[in-house]
């Protein structure tokens, strides 16, 4: 269970949505929207720390010190994805895949078989797997770095679509697989295939 509750936020002054609460648990999916819904999943990382309230993970508080570890339960792609000047010397997408996960402490694996299983859902050519990152689309980017949440053993999958984005079905369809297979995600979206595809909408507002 993944939990924001009683949120406020302020950012320079302004608040971004106050008196904010909600529960994203296995097998749902439920949708952020609104003008805040980004600072939203900032708090909900742990990336910025509320004015109120309090997130949990499986009932474990988000705080400085324990945020590191509980990011470990969740698989995150970012509304803002890493750009690389060129081609030459960005990563290729299968170093950039593997990078996280080859810490001593980390014992996750994922085989390249069961990856492109998850590629093929998703629309991916499994040629780009060699690929510099730089050479990507920023949707196809985003699908592959999505596709991790369907090999990795992480209960909690958080995903903050761009402003301009839009029309999400195929990403819609493999969030809903995911949940259906016992995942509690959560996702930042103004998109009108996104709600018809959650269970729950929650609207971010400051009042």
């Amino acid at each position: 269970m993944l939990e924001l509750k009683d949120g406020r936020l302020s950012i320079n002054g302004q608040v971004v949505f106050r008196n904010l609460s909600f529960v994203a648990e296995p097998r749902e999916v439920l949708l952020l929207t609104g003008k805040g819904r980004h600072s939203v999943v900032e708090a909900l990382m742990g990336f910025r720390m509320m004015d109120e309230g309090w997130v949990s993970v499986d009932y474990e508080p988000m705080l400085p010190l324990s945020a590191t570890l509980l990011r470990g339960q969740i698989v995150y792609v970012p509304a803002d994805l890493p750009v690389w000047n060129g081609t030459e010397h960005g990563p290729r997408v299968s170093s950039l895949l593997r990078a996280p996960f080859k810490v001593a402490t980390c014992n996750e694996q994922f085989s390249k078989q069961a990856l492109m299983a998850e590629w093929a859902l998703l629309g991916i050519d499994a040629e780009l797997f060699d690929r510099r990152a730089a050479e990507i689309d920023s949707t196809t980017l985003r699908r592959i770095m999505l596709s991790l949440a369907g090999v990795l053993p992480r209960s909690f999958v958080v995903v903050d679509f761009p402003d301009d984005g839009g029309g999400y079905d195929l990403e819609g369809d493999y969030l809903r697989r995911l949940a259906d297979k016992g995942r509690a995600v959560v996702v930042s979206a103004d998109d009108d295939v996104l709600i018809r595809k959650s269970n729950k909408v929650i609207v971010v507002r400051n009042s």
